[in-house]
């Protein structure tokens, strides 16, 4: 069972929080919401591993001309 989180850290760009989760071991969701500057973590099993970005109100699948429009 995964356990999730959508957070902000103050005075840190959303996307610099998401290049660092990304290096942390069993985040295996990872979600990138430039409109809210806000990153979502989750603990999903390995198998289900993704990463995603929401564009308004919708969930993108995070390519990596998302990551260079984002600078992920």
């Amino acid at each position: 069972k995964g356990k999730a989180v959508n957070f902000t850290l103050e005075g840190i760009p959303a996307a610099e929080v998401f290049k660092y989760a990304e290096k942390i071991e069993g985040i295996n969701g990872l979600g990138f919401y430039p409109e809210e500057n806000l990153v979502h973590i989750d603990t999903r099993p390995i198998e289900k591993k993704d990463a995603w970005v929401k564009e308004k109100g919708r969930y993108v699948p995070l390519t990596s001309d998302k990551r260079a429009q984002y600078g992920l």
